[in-house]
């Protein structure tokens, strides 16, 4: 058994498809992808029997998975094309991202179908890069999983 050892981000993979079923399509011209889990919670503070300055609680209800990811402008990049216009269209897409486990293989963390938005930047100053956004929707029938 090898040594331990930090991953690289470039060891990440982000693959496409369409909704309704797992992505497939690897994403060459992706410069950083971002995997972000956030909670929304409700507020269970109480007051007490009022000698005392309350002790805030909160409890979840719901999970909020969002991914991001740059790509550079590549013209004859037909994903780069294909992302574009499920944005501007409003279309949901599957992703899928995959890491290298502590065994070494590649392992879902995660699988599902996204709203994307895009930004672009064509600064003066360097290459023009897309940016997505990705918000988890259920319209083809599943579930995100990760």
């Amino acid at each position: 058994m090898g040594a331990p050892y930090d991953r690289m981000g470039f060891e990440r993979q982000l693959l496409m498809g369409n909704p309704g079923a797992t992505a497939t399509v690897l994403l060459t011209n992706v410069i950083d992808i971002k995997h972000d889990i956030s909670v929304d919670k409700a507020d269970t503070t109480v007051r007490g029997d009022g000698t005392t300055v309350p002790i805030k609680t909160d409890k979840p209800i719901a999970r909020n998975p969002k991914i991001t990811w740059g790509m550079r402008d590549q013209p004859n990049d037909a994903q780069l094309a294909l992302l574009r216009a499920a944005a501007k269209a409003a279309r949901p897409v599957a992703l899928v991202i995959k890491e290298y486990n502590s065994g070494g293989t590649l392992a879902v963390i995660f699988d599902g179908d996204c709203n994307i938005g895009v930004s672009e930047d064509h600064g003066l100053g360097g290459g023009g890069m897309f940016n997505f956004d990705c918000t988890m929707s259920r319209d083809y029938g599943r579930l995100p999983v990760f």
